[in-house]
């Protein structure tokens, strides 16, 4: 009786066993890819000229920030930074750009945020994989130009009330007025700019990283190499001199993906560099790009561009017009 009772429970606790593994790969994974959105040139140089060129202080955060981030961004600008002194204006603005982040990931669409003294922050989620991987956050922006009486009504709240307080004046009459024709517009910039930090994000996650083990930037490289050719996971561990499982642990660990994973997102990556070329059929790229079997490479392809191949390519020539 005991043993059957036994064996039920393993049988039980295998499937929520490999569930939990893989939401504990799937947040390594995204973690590992908020990591490299943080360094990468391209989300670096927009945000600068984001910022320089709308007046607009902008940041990426990433999913599950907690007080300390999100108090950062405030005090990116002076005014929030005056504001946030007191305890109590802190956590209210916290709690506001926190509400913020849980609509924008919740919906997937822009959101601005409740008012705090007048101005508002708005957000636009970013996603790979399926997933939300962290939000641009812009702000603090006026919908109308304030008045003196609007600072008079605020001044109360900061933690040194004097109206002679010329800094937090002058930074308070300093954030930007976006009229509501306006955030269209940069919401739409916004947007454009997070799908092409999405699309580039599988290129980003097969990327080398400096801090990464040696074997794994040299399986990496092999599996870039060779990735047309059919390759196992001994095949890439022998090239590090490491046994398989070993070997295996420490790439996951590293990347939070598997070597099969990884060598999947390779493939699919040198896939979507060829689909624009008319000339050749979804079939012959695939194949050329080292799959063995299309049903495996619809599923594949599907899972991380987040497009069936041939809506992939539609997309690709419907842009080129």
């Amino acid at each position: 009786m005991r043993s059957v009772i036994t064996g039920s429970g393993a049988e039980l606790a295998q499937p929520l066993q490999l569930a939990s593994k893989r939401n504990r790969d799937e947040s390594r994974c995204i973690k590992t890819l908020h990591q490299a959105l943080l360094v990468s040139p391209p989300l670096k140089q927009f945000l600068a000229a984001f910022s320089s060129t709308t007046g607009i202080v902008l940041r990426f955060l990433h999913v599950g920030s907690g007080q300390r981030e999100l108090l950062q961004a405030l005090r990116r600008h002076a005014f929030c930074a005056a504001l946030v002194n007191t305890e109590q204006e802190r956590l209210r603005c916290i709690e506001r750009l926190r509400d913020l982040l849980a609509r924008v990931t919740g919906s997937g669409i822009p959101e601005k945020s409740a008012s705090i003294c007048g101005f508002s922050y708005f957000g636009v989620t970013l996603r790979a994989r399926g997933s939300t991987v962290g939000t641009l956050l812009a702000g603090p922006v006026f919908y109308r130009t304030p008045a003196p009486k609007d600072w008079m009504r605020v001044l109360h709240r900061l933690s040194n009330a004097d109206p002679s307080m010329r800094d937090a004046r002058n930074a308070y009459f300093g954030i930007p007025m976006v009229s509501h024709g306006r955030l269209k517009g940069v919401i739409s910039l916004l947007s454009m700019f997070s799908e092409h930090l999405s699309e580039s994000a599988g290129r980003l996650l097969i990327s080398t990283a400096d801090a990464e083990p040696v074997c794994v930037t040299f399986a990496k490289k092999f599996i870039l190499e060779k990735c047309e050719e059919r390759l196992t996971v001994a095949q890439v561990a022998r090239c590090v001199s490491l046994h398989p499982d070993y070997f295996g642990k420490i790439f996951r660990n590293a990347t939070g993906m598997t070597l099969t994973e990884y060598t999947a997102r390779v493939r699919v990556e040198k896939v979507k560099d060829r689909l624009p070329e008319r000339s050749f059929r979804i079939g012959e790229v695939a194949f050329a790009a080292g799959f063995h079997s299309l049903a495996q490479f619809n599923r594949d392809f599907k899972k991380y561009a987040g497009l069936s191949p041939s809506q992939y390519r539609v997309s690709l020539l419907a842009g080129q017009h």
